[in-house]
């Protein structure tokens, strides 16, 4: 099984070394990574271009921030298309793959449902010591969307969303582990953004990577894309990896945070809805 690996870089390098050295040595050979640096802070000697293994490391410079669908848009289209990948992901810097999860992962490929798109692994985040998936269940209506786009317009209402979200984060870290289902396999709506792994149908049905805005988002973008392409979004609790999350996201103001996820929104609505 061959895997393309794509990763997004923003000033965070010494990250995505520690995510590609949680990938055992008799795996590497069938993993081609490509690098992309938003930061314009790489080049080809810097430490996660070069660690030993893998088939190829590919470093891609776009010379500007592309955002995150939009620098894995890229590493994507600088991929090695003489050899397909049987998978292709998308990870976040701060991902820490368990030892076994490309093992589990070679034997589980053949178990996924015909119509599958996109597969989402455990992502256990390691502040609530909670898997981030499901990320959403059902398909949210255009109400939500519209909702949402009404609180992030900004002012006395966006304070007040940012007060509702920490009360609700706050109340669900200290909320007992609820059971989840027992299956391995279940289908989804959509997947927590940080880790994303795509079946070749996504691709040859039509569906892409070409999300038109910055950041935030994208989970509601590849659902649609499944949808679109009449395919579906899984959840593999078999997989697991550690989210050390929000490493480059923290670094964000609120409001920068609104603004993009207010363009997001808007795209999604008039997209897809």
């Amino acid at each position: 099984m061959q895997i393309l690996l794509l990763c997004v870089n923003y000033n965070c390098a010494d990250t995505i070394t520690n995510m590609l050295d949680t990938i055992s040595m008799h795996t590497r050979s069938r993993i081609e990574v490509v690098i992309v640096d938003n930061s314009g802070e790489l080049d080809a000697t810097s430490s996660c271009c070069v660690l030993p293994g893998f088939k190829r490391c590919h470093l891609v410079s776009p010379g500007k921030n592309l955002g995150y669908f939009g620098g894995a848009h890229a590493g994507y289209l600088a991929r090695d298309t003489e050899n397909d990948a049987d998978i292709t992901m998308i990870v976040n810097p701060d991902i820490l793959f368990s030892d076994d999860f490309f093992d589990v992962l070679s034997r589980q490929r053949d178990l996924w449902p015909a119509d599958t798109g996109v597969v989402f692994p455990a992502v256990y985040d390691t502040h609530t010591k909670r898997d981030s998936n499901p990320f959403i269940r059902l398909r949210p209506s255009r109400i939500y969307l519209n909702t949402r786009i009404f609180f992030f317009g900004g002012g006395l209402r966006h304070q007040i969303w940012l007060w509702l979200y920490r009360q609700k984060a706050k109340r669900r870290k200290a909320a007992p582990m609820v059971e989840r289902s027992t299956e391995a396999v279940t289908e989804i709506y959509a997947g927590h953004g940080s880790l994303l792994m795509f079946l070749p149908a996504y691709f040859n049905k039509g569906a892409s990577l070409a999300f038109e805005s910055f950041l935030y988002g994208e989970e509601l973008f590849v659902a649609e894309m499944c949808r679109e392409a009449g395919l579906k979004c899984y959840h593999d609790t078999s997989l697991t990896t550690k989210h050390v999350s929000h490493v480059v996201t923290s670094t964000l103001s609120d409001e920068q945070r609104r603004k993009w996820q207010l363009d997001s929104l808007r795209y999604i609505k008039n997209r897809f809805s």
